[in-house]
């Protein structure tokens, strides 16, 4: 998973290089004279506050690497690092300041190590000045990233490993570190973090004060593996076989062109890009067949429904004043993991099983999760797999008074016929639906502040299918090809509002399984076909 190399340290036994280039001393916060407050202000963020992935590096808020010599003052490069990616995030302004002043300042550290803590107490030239600092959470990673998610964040580490010193590329793993706060003597700062599709697994981003030939990893250091060892991890990961060599040389082929598209369109996007697309489960496909085999949405005219639609929007009445600003159903125990429809065209299926199990849940404080598969195999005409309407579904689950559980009938992601309906056990009966009014987000907003909504979307494009995270703004259209449930909305870090939608192609799609879509425009028709169960 890492590589070791030659570098500048590599006459030196390991026991000279910690005695030399380390420097980290855990002292008593009571020295700190109230600098440091028990408050840990990004405790309440939420996994939707909190980007995916992180490079304080792109925001411009990292100086370059730094080299602290045989002198033990890591704790001031790390203490320094942290302090000017705060300044430029909160001033615009990234400004390299001195190292120096705190080796020669502060009272009884300096080149034989130090605590970052009364570097901090300590800071207060005219150039730059701080508050304070507060502490993240010990042994809490998600703590960690709530606050790396804010800002540069400094942490002690283990480095004795010979093979740390040696370090020279890839992912850093080795369970020999020690993982008590005893074992810490080096200080590093956390710049970010992040997910390799090549290795398959979560990374942290950390700069250090080694030079520039130790511990920098590149932003395209999966770049140094080939292509076809990309697609062979990409294939392991997926479990993805091929039944011959011609079909995995096509597939490879697929492969390559849609990881050169994903690459090419976040190098070269702009403050104007609010999302980034990713590898998933279907980059060896062509955006063709995944349409074709991934999606299913049909629609059907009103007349059709029998008496189940009613012409009535029971929220319309509903002023801003009733409306929450911000909506989350996940929050509220409403919504059931994410589902993968597979290879079968019945997104139909699992947008109206969405919001069926979040109202029940409203209404109940039950949380069941319900079966499609009945709904593949029972809702008239035959062959759910070739795509329906989510009111059709409802209107069976209503004429039939009910719908099973999935652990009673669980799916199969294969068409149904009728001789292989046979519905269970009803766990949960609705009484009907109704439709929201076409082309209103205001409409959709009341609605989805009240429960979850089956809504139809274009999720044909090749953003749509290689989305991995952010606010979706991509290009799609008004020609609805899919269903998805619209759980929440709300308004990112950076100001943009938002819906928020579970979608059935697992949780190797968009940010596990989720999107956020921009709110305010009628993106990808999300408001043409928008209904729910009552």
């Amino acid at each position: 998973m890492f590589k070791l190399g030659v570098n500048a340290f590599t006459d030196l036994t390991n026991v000279e290089f910690i005695a030399t280039h380390t420097g980290y001393k855990r002292q008593f916060h009571s020295i700190s004279n109230g600098s440091i407050t028990t408050e840990f202000r990004y405790e309440n963020l939420t996994n939707y506050d909190i980007s995916p992935s992180m490079d304080w590096r792109e925001q411009g808020a990292v100086t370059g690497i730094k080299y602290q010599g045989q002198c033990e003052g890591c704790w001031a490069f790390s203490a320094v690092a942290a302090v000017e990616g705060l300044n430029k995030i909160k001033f615009g302004q990234l400004i390299s300041l001195s190292v120096q002043e705190l080796i020669d300042c502060v009272q009884e550290d300096g080149c034989g190590g130090g605590d970052v803590s009364k570097a901090y107490t300590n800071a207060g030239g005219n150039t730059v000045t701080i508050n304070g600092y507060q502490n993240v959470p010990q042994n809490y990673e998600i703590s960690l990233m709530q606050a790396v998610s804010q800002q540069p964040d400094l942490a002690g580490i283990d480095t004795r490993s010979a093979e740390f010193k040696s370090y020279s590329g890839g992912i850093y793993y080795n369970p020999m570190c020690g993982t008590s706060y005893y074992d810490l003597n080096h200080v590093v700062t956390i710049i970010g973090y992040g997910f390799d599709d090549a290795y398959g697994t979560n990374y942290w981003l950390i700069k250090n004060s080694w030079g520039e030939n130790v511990l920098a990893r590149p932003l395209d250091h999966h770049k140094a593996l080939s292509l076809r060892e990309r697609h062979e991890l990409w294939m392991a990961r997926h479990g993805r076989v091929y039944k011959d060599v011609i079909e995995k040389e096509k597939r490879f082929n697929i492969f390559k062109k849609n990881v050169e598209r994903i690459e090419n369109f976040n190098a070269n996007a702009s403050s104007i890009k609010l999302y980034t697309l990713g590898t998933n489960a279907f980059s060896d496909l062509t955006t063709e067949e995944f349409v074709a085999t991934h999606t299913g949405y049909k629609k059907r005219s009103h007349s059709t429904f029998g008496g189940s639609v009613t012409t009535r929007f029971r929220y319309e009445n509903l002023t801003d004043a009733d409306i929450t600003p911000s909506m989350d159903w996940r929050e509220f125990g409403a919504v059931t993991g994410i589902k993968n429809q597979g290879s079968c065209g019945c997104c139909w299926a699992f947008s109206a099983v969405g919001a069926i199990e979040g109202l029940n849940q409203i209404k109940t404080r039950q949380l069941i999760s319900l079966s499609e598969e009945e709904l593949v195999d029972c809702v008239q005409p035959p062959n759910g797999c070739a795509g329906a309407a989510m009111q059709a579904a409802f209107e069976f689950i209503r004429n039939n008074q009910g719908i099973s559980k999935e652990d009673d009938y669980p799916y199969t992601a294969t068409n149904g016929v009728p001789s292989q309906c046979q519905p269970k056990t009803s766990a949960v009966s609705i009484n009907g639906f109704e439709s929201i009014p076409p082309n209103d987000e205001t409409a959709l907003m009341k609605a989805v502040s009240n429960q979850p909504v089956a809504v139809g979307l274009d999720g044909s494009g090749f953003d749509f299918l290689q989305y991995q995270s952010g606010v979706f703004h991509g290009e799609c259209g008004n020609d609805i090809t899919h269903a998805v449930t619209a759980i929440g909305y709300g308004t990112s870090t950076d100001g943009i509002d938002y819906w928020l939608v579970k979608n059935s192609w697992g949780e190797s799609w968009g940010e596990n399984g989720y999107m956020r879509i921009i709110r305010g425009q009628n993106k990808c028709g999300l408001t043409l076909d928008a209904s729910y169960p009552v």
